[in-house]
């Protein structure tokens, strides 16, 4: 065994525009496909556009377009490395090119080995593997001699095995008399930031050996170190909406032997909750008097109901809407229906549009009813009644009406649905005409509320799999003793949907109306259920499901902030769709002994990595094969965590080969060119072009009245653009062309407000009026 301190030997840190940070050596290559690239510290001189940043366990490919920092290239980290096992010589083994089907993987053994078990071209294959190298950032697996060896270089994270195994190899490779051996095994569990396992192995090596006993001023680092993560925990579950869990956490925390630094922060998280609740109770017992001063008896009880609302969910999320309430309740200056008028119009509009005139605010109370009302009812002739209605209340707008529904808790709830276990729903809803029914399973995060907004994941299982492994994937396994699940989806605060999407016995993606429509629908209905924030969205999915988010996504690109295909293949429209992806952040995960799928798929990467606006990031595992790559979660949710959906972009350009694949940002199209449709069922079609949609927004500006959506190309029977004021100011004649015709322009209208909410359910871009 030896121990040398050489990996990695160019580790960078590259930031990329959107925030996020990889690790690793860097270096240019042409194609996703130049995968045995030397890694050197000399820059290439010639003309590639492609980092691919290796870590030694991940080979990650992202475009130089979309890097923020200049990448340095210099060594500047080093870390214990622990080899032991050799391999077969090279030339000896047979080589591992792809791996098919896994039928059996054993647990390491205390030797670090073990059989992993695949399908072969002549029936099961039982391959020796051995653990030949341990650093603080992967494990490094290799095929082991034997009577029919092969010659196979895996890479596994350090932080997948568990102590005791991880302990027992290495203690079975090294001198456990020898004190300087075993205290590298300390230094390899804190280099690998397990510092309770670290504190395990410094006690034990304590213990052993007496002249280590000077190591114990080590113990109070170690406690200082996981008080610090601890503290970013809790700042984590407070971002993610968790705050009686972070308040708990935070009465319990042990002060005993932590850094000032480090009180102080939780002092003042503490001081924050407690000034918080202060404020809370001011707040309801200003509203008991100002109601009991109140002197119009009809004013009263038209404000009531919304007072005892305010009273009852006023809490950590909502508590923001009172501050202008709060400012000024102790003014002399204003009267009591000033003041009430002020707190309501905030609960009901948000702080930013709190208002002292009680009429107006008194129309907002009758208002919200019938925005329910015509959100809930199926009937067209109640929904106009309730539009008639509400036109006719002052301050009743479009610009309140949007700030309403922002705020307002979703329509629908979950109380049909049935209840599996703590958070977790399966719900049913009708399908396409002719086609059965779409199930969807629902995965909340813990102290889940309506008054806040949390990003959602859709996810798509692969052939032979469930929605409810796919949901074990992003939100991890349950946690019996607790009655939550421990994974990293209620870690981060996501909400995940995982619709029933395949059919009985399906393996392979079909490019259907059918599996569209169970994804968006599912989507669809859960926004008219769940406080859900549209512009983080992310759609994923595994395997065949990987195909088909890929396919989706791409489809439909102004629903998703990111599209995570997870060993998937591009085929059919994908490779067509291309263009859709311009502006989509999109994220694979791969392996390089897939069967050939890195290189199936290396065309339409380059394609996404080489081009400009594009933002693609492809990470593929060394030595591995079809799998699930939970590894890879901790890095997922740190992508999607600086990602957000545009929405609001001044323009794109799209193509579409299907009848439903209709609809991109504003525009919507029916009558597509017959030549340019190709069905699922007939793929290919010889001599067919994609239909082109293209539009661009001129913004209104003190430098330009333009104010003008142009549709460049868009050629359809039926044309109809959306407007809102992303994209126009309705202050400004609003113009919209179509090759330099113009289109009939609507006004601004509530009814065609709350009908896109009605139908879309994203209550954060309602669409004001409409162009056909």
């Amino acid at each position: 065994m030896a121990f040398s301190g050489t990996f990695p030997a160019n580790a960078n840190t590259v930031t990329m525009k959107s925030g996020f940070q990889i690790e690793g050596r860097v270096a240019d290559v042409a194609s996703v496909s130049n995968t045995g690239v030397q890694l050197t510290n000399k820059p290439d001189v010639s003309i590639k556009s492609i980092y691919v940043i290796d870590d030694g366990m991940r080979r990650v490919f992202v475009s130089e377009r979309q890097v923020a920092n200049n990448v340095p290239r210099e060594d500047k980290l080093e870390t214990l490395r622990i080899d032991f096992n050799k391999p077969p010589p090279i030339g000896q083994g047979r080589m591992v090119a792809s791996v098919g089907t896994i039928l059996n993987v054993t647990p390491f053994d205390d030797f670090g080995r073990r059989v992993f078990s695949i399908a072969g071209p002549q029936g099961r294959l039982d391959i020796i593997q051995g653990i030949t190298e341990i650093n603080s950032r992967y494990v490094k697996v290799e095929g082991l001699q034997s009577r029919n060896p092969y010659t196979w270089d895996m890479r596994i994270p350090t932080s997948s095995i568990d102590r005791d195994v991880l302990t027992k190899v290495m203690m079975r490779q090294i001198d456990g008399k020898d004190a300087d051996q075993r205290l590298k095994l300390f230094r390899l569990y804190t280099e690998a930031e397990r510092y309770r396992d670290a504190s395990v192995e410094l006690q034990r090596l304590i213990a052993d050996f007496k002249e280590m006993k000077r190591l114990g001023i080590h113990m109070q680092t170690l406690s200082q170190l996981r008080s610090n993560r601890l503290v970013k925990e809790i700042e984590r579950l407070k971002d993610s909406g968790q705050h009686q869990y972070v308040y708990q956490l935070l009465q319990n925390f042990k002060t005993e032997g932590v850094a000032a630094e480090t009180l102080l922060k939780v002092r003042d998280m503490v001081s924050e909750y407690e000034s918080g609740n202060k404020q809370r109770l001011r707040a309801l017992a200003l509203l008991d008097q100002h109601l009991g001063e109140l002197k119009s008896a009809e004013l009263k009880a038209d404000v009531n109901p919304i007072i005892t609302e305010i009273k009852d969910e006023l809490n950590v999320h909502t508590l923001t809407r009172m501050a202008s309430y709060l400012r000024l309740a102790d003014d002399p200056g204003l009267t009591v229906q000033q003041k009430l008028s002020l707190a309501i119009s905030a609960w009901l509009l948000g702080g930013d549009n709190a208002m002292e005139n009680m009429a107006e605010t008194a129309g907002l109370c009758k208002a919200r009813p019938l925005v329910y009302e015509y959100l809930q009812s199926p009937h067209p002739h109640i929904r106009e009644r309730a539009v008639q209605q509400l036109q006719g209340l002052e301050g009743v707008g479009p610009e309140n009406l949007s700030a309403m529904l922002k705020l307002i808790k979703p329509e629908n709830t979950l109380d049909g649905a049935r209840k599996i276990k703590e958070g977790l729903y399966e719900v049913t809803l009708p399908g396409p005409q002719g086609e059965a029914d779409i199930t969807y399973f629902v995965q909340l995060p813990p102290e889940y509320t309506p008054h806040r907004k949390y990003p959602c994941i859709v996810t798509l299982h692969g052939g032979g799999t469930s929605p409810e492994l796919q949901l074990d994937f992003w939100a991890g396994g349950w946690n019996q003793a607790t009655g939550r699940r421990v994974g990293q989806a209620g870690r981060h605060g996501y909400i995940v949907i995982a619709p029933a999407w395949t059919k009985e016995h399906q393996r392979s993606y079909e490019f259907s109306f059918r599996e569209h429509a169970c994804t968006l629908f599912s989507l669809r209905d859960a926004l008219h259920r769940l406080s859900i924030d549209t512009d983080r969205v992310f759609l994923s999915g595994h395997s065949i499901g990987g195909d088909a988010a890929w396919d989706i996504g791409l489809a439909h690109p102004d629903l998703w902030a990111g599209v995570i295909p997870i060993v998937a293949s591009a085929r059919k429209y994908v490779s067509r769709y291309w263009p859709n992806g311009k502006g989509l952040p999109l994220y694979f995960v791969t392996a390089d002994m897939d069967a050939g799928r890195a290189a199936e798929n290396a065309r339409e990467w380059d394609r996404y990595l080489t081009r400009a606006g594009f933002d693609c990031t492809v990470v593929e595992y060394r030595g591995r094969c079809h799998e699930s790559f939970q590894d890879e979660i901790q890095n997922l949710f740190r992508w999607m965590n600086v990602q957000e959906r545009d929405f609001a972009r001044s323009e794109f350009s799209v193509v579409t080969m299907r009848d439903w694949d209709n609809f991109f940002w504003f525009l919507e199209v029916d009558g597509l060119p017959a030549q340019s449709i190709v069905p699922p069922a007939v793929w290919p079609r010889a001599k067919v072009t994609e239909a082109p949609l293209e539009a661009e927004v001129f913004r209104a500006s003190p430098q330009s009245e333009r104010n003008t959506v142009a549709l460049k190309r868009c050629k359809a029977n039926n044309i109809t653009v959306y407007l809102s004021p992303d994209w126009v100011d309705f202050n400004k004649p609003v113009q919209v062309t179509l090759r330099g015709r113009r289109l009939k322009v609507g006004d601004p209208d509530i009814g065609v407000i709350l009908e896109d909410v009605r139908t879309r359910g994203d209550r954060l871009h309602p669409f004001w009026a409409k162009a056909e």
